[in-house]
């Protein structure tokens, strides 16, 4: 890698580096030992030199002291012959003084004669010897001269050595300091591939979560219960830890080849409709108090309205509110659950946990502003691929809207889903399907029976007939399971204490009294209980008794005597009811 072939190159400069600095030192110590040699010639030089001067200083001492003592030797051979005179006296010139000395006067010529000749010959002798010595040490001291000269030119050569060394170190030491100081060095480069490899390491662990997401979302697409995306993907010790993203690939590929391999049925795209008036009259109630509808769609509506399929999954949801709306549309949201119900080709329901997410009500829509919002396949829109069958929530707050809650008719659900059927699980569902039901349905004398609605204003009694048509046409022979009596006020608030009197099957009237909440309802021993059991098919007739429920009767005009009910803006009659699910067309 590029980080281990810079450590090999600073590394190398390195070596380099001390191998300069060792010939530095070795050609130092030859500086040293060239110069402590010259040290040695030019003391031998210095010897001859001398030893030169010496045997020339006592040539010249002995050629004096020499003849001097020859004179010296031949005078005393004179005296000692005895009896000798000499006119005149003899005279010996002495070279060391310069002075010349009158012996005396005997004279005896032979034995002075002989001992002066005698003399001179020594003399010369040693003269010619001391010469020899001088020639001699005159070589010496040429070779020493030699020496001296060689040693010169071994400094010389030396010098010139160390300086090289010194250069080699010095552009050693710079290209060390380079390779130190350059923002590409050897730490930089393991940095890097530190910081890479927690990279490397990160993004394969987000990759296998998100693998581990799509595995989930394929089974419940598919229902095929894979497991085939594992927890680590480290290589063997062989790679050293490679090639883990590419084990992670493989494994997701398998996905694509098992959808092409084992997959049979195709998509089917699904437009419902659910109609809170019809399928949930309770939440459409508690709407239009408090501007809040909370409801459940569940396998069994899906398996009566699509025997056979499984695996619905969203697209995307719609809600239209019906009635008097304000110009600018409504604003608010619907959210879901976090779990939702599905149904397997095995005829299994199973449950699985969503995200919980929210679609804001606004005047957006999908086909008008698709030009401006353009729809990306990359990323999933709010409630796609999420449960149909789950819990739901629609808000549409008072306090951001201008609107009557009142005048809402109706709320709608719009789901557009997809679906796979399979014809053996159709006929499976079709047969566990119950052959009876149950369902909820409310009437509002303002809304549905407005005639009724003001004569009972007008009069306080209120006659209206329950038929077929006012139940879904596949709800045959309808059952009262349980009745509620609901009671708004003028204010939008519950009429609490308002007696109303109700008759319904077979002429049977019951008194009740409407509660805190704005209702009354049967069960418990309440004399709304005349009606369980008994069809909503016929003849109802709400009577205010004005005797009892003076706080919501006035005279009008005054003084006339006629009384007329005031301060009630609504009466609804709530069922829940049982029936047999219609067989023929």
């Amino acid at each position: 890698s590029s980080s281990e072939q810079e450590t090999a190159s600073q590394l190398q400069l390195q070596q380099s580096v001390d191998l300069a600095s060792a010939t530095v030192e070795l050609e130092s110590r030859r500086v040293a030992e060239a110069q402590a040699e010259r040290k040695v010639a030019t003391a031998s030089q210095t010897l001859a030199q001398t030893r030169v001067d010496n045997a020339r200083t006592r040539r010249q001492d002995y050629a004096q002291v020499s003849a001097d003592k020859v004179a010296l030797d031949t005078a005393s051979a004179h005296a000692s012959g005895g009896f000798t005179e000499t006119e005149g006296g003899y005279s010996v010139h002495l070279s060391t003084s310069g002075e010349t000395v009158n012996l005396g006067d005997e004279d005896y010529e032979i034995m002075r004669n002989a001992a002066w000749h005698r003399g001179m010959i020594q003399r010369e002798f040693e003269l010619e010897d001391m010469a020899r010595t001088e020639q001699e040490y005159a070589k010496h001291k040429l070779v020493a001269d030699a020496q001296v000269a060689l040693s010169d030119k071994r400094i010389s050569v030396a010098q010139q050595g160390r300086a090289i060394a010194v250069l080699r170190q010095q552009q050693a030491k710079e290209l060390l300091e380079y390779a130190q100081s350059k923002t590409f060095d050897a730490a930089l480069w393991h940095a890097l591939a530190d910081r890479m490899r927690e990279l490397a390491h990160l993004y394969l662990d987000r990759a296998i979560e998100i693998a581990y997401v799509m595995q989930s979302a394929y089974n419940f697409e598919t229902d095929a219960g894979l497991d085939n995306i594992a927890m680590s993907y480290g290589t063997s010790d062989a790679l050293n830890g490679l090639l883990g993203g590419q084990a992670l690939m493989a494994d997701i590929d398998y996905f694509t080849y098992h959808e092409i391999m084992q997959t049979r049925s195709k998509e089917i795209p699904i437009r419902t409709v659910l109609s809170l008036s019809e399928h949930f009259p309770y939440s459409l109630f508690q709407f239009r108090r408090n501007g809040v509808a909370s409801f459940e769609t569940t396998l069994e509506l899906f398996d009566r309205l699509y025997p056979g399929t499984y695996l619905h999954r969203i697209k995307s949801v719609e809600v239209v509110v019906e009635g008097v709306i304000p110009a600018d549309g409504i604003y608010g949201s619907l959210r879901n659950s976090g779990v939702s119900t599905f149904r397997t080709v095995d005829n299994t329901a199973k449950a699985r946990l969503q995200p919980l997410e929210t679609q804001v009500l606004s005047s957006y829509t999908a086909r008008g502003d698709a030009v401006i919002f353009q729809p990306s396949n990359e990323t999933r829109g709010v409630f796609e691929d999420s449960g149909l069958c789950t819990a739901w929530t629609l808000s549409i707050p008072p306090g951001a809207n201008d609107l009557r809650y009142e005048s809402i008719s109706d709320l709608k659900i719009v789901m557009h889903h997809t679906a796979f059927h399979d014809p053996d699980l159709e006929t499976v569902v079709q047969a566990a399907l119950p052959t009876t039901g149950s369902r909820s349905r409310t009437f509002s004398l303002r809304e549905s029976r407005p005639d009724a609605y003001f004569l009972l204003l007008e009069t306080g009694t209120a006659a209206f007939s329950l038929t077929a048509g006012d139940f879904p046409y596949q709800h045959v022979a309808p059952v009262t399971q349980r009745i509620v009596v609901f009671a708004i006020a003028a204010s939008g608030g519950p009429a609490a204490g308002l007696v109303v009197d109700l008759t319904g099957p077979g002429g049977v009237t019951a008194r009740a009294t409407v509660g805190a909440d704005g209702s009354v309802s049967s069960g418990a021993g309440s004399t709304l209980d005349a009606f369980i059991g008994k069809t909503p098919l016929t003849d109802w007739t709400v009577t205010l008794d004005p005797a009892v429920n003076t706080a919501f009767f006035v005279e009008e005009p005054a003084g006339s005597g006629v009384q007329r009910v005031s301060g009630i803006r609504d009466l609804l009659i709530g069922l829940d009811y049982s029936y047999t699910v219609r067989t023929g067309a």
